[in-house]
């Protein structure tokens, strides 16, 4: 039996990159998927995508934004399969960056019941990071999931151009960050609890105007190998 079957998983941002990547994968594990995003067009291809799989999903057109065209997403994915099981939440929010970004965020989980706690900081730093994880304890007495998901990248048509301060800071974020974070999270895990680290089609395709950014995602799917082991 497939590890998601008849499960309904909405995807979020699904129509490019890691969410139309995610929205795959989780169908190859046997879930229907609602894959959420702004361009009709990409959205019916990442439907064919799933289809090829031998799954079922619908495409919802939405404005992650808009708190009203959240609310109806969400109603149209248990009024099509009857049930929720699984939100990825794709669409990136940087908080080190855009308070405005984040208490959006905050009222769109809200909206739906649920608590929200912001903390702004900065993943570069392992006090920060560690700061971050007693926080979340202190506020809600537990962690079960970690997701790392925060990034930095920056293109350049000639890799002759990437100073070495974008180089240290693009390893710093994208992997320095979720190792600090990881190791802030783990001594309050217990079994059943997981940690996701977000990657990206460019840690197998790399791209030519993202060398730094390509070499950290490349990087991180052997981190999860060898740490979840």
């Amino acid at each position: 039996m497939q590890k998601f079957a008849e499960k309904v998983a909405l995807i979020t941002g699904g129509t490019s990159g890691i969410g139309q990547t995610t929205a795959i994968a989780f169908a190859k594990l046997g879930a229907k998927i609602v894959v959420a995003g702004r361009s009709e067009d990409d959205g019916q291809e990442t439907l064919r995508l799933i289809q090829e799989t031998g799954e079922e999903g619908i495409f919802v057109k939405a404005d992650l934004t808009q708190a009203s065209e959240v609310e109806l997403l969400v109603n149209k994915a248990v009024e099509t399969y009857g049930r929720l099981d699984c939100a990825f939440n794709n669409a990136a929010v940087m908080y080190n960056q855009s308070d405005d970004d984040a208490h959006t965020t905050r009222k769109m989980v809200e909206k739906h019941s649920r608590q929200c706690h912001l903390i702004k900081g900065d993943v570069r730093s392992k006090q920060q990071c560690q700061e971050a994880i007693s926080q979340i304890i202190e506020q809600f007495g537990k962690l079960n999931i970690l997701v790392n998901n925060a990034a930095f990248q920056q293109s350049h048509e000639n890799f002759e151009e990437v100073s070495e301060e974008e180089i240290r800071r693009t390893f710093e974020t994208n992997i320095f960050g979720y190792m600090f974070m990881a190791q802030a999270a783990l001594p309050h895990l217990t079994e059943g609890d997981v940690i996701i680290n977000t990657g990206s089609t460019t840690a197998l395709l790399g791209h030519p105007t993202l060398i730094p950014y390509s070499a950290t995602k490349g990087a991180i799917p052997r981190v999860h190998q060898v740490t979840s082991s």
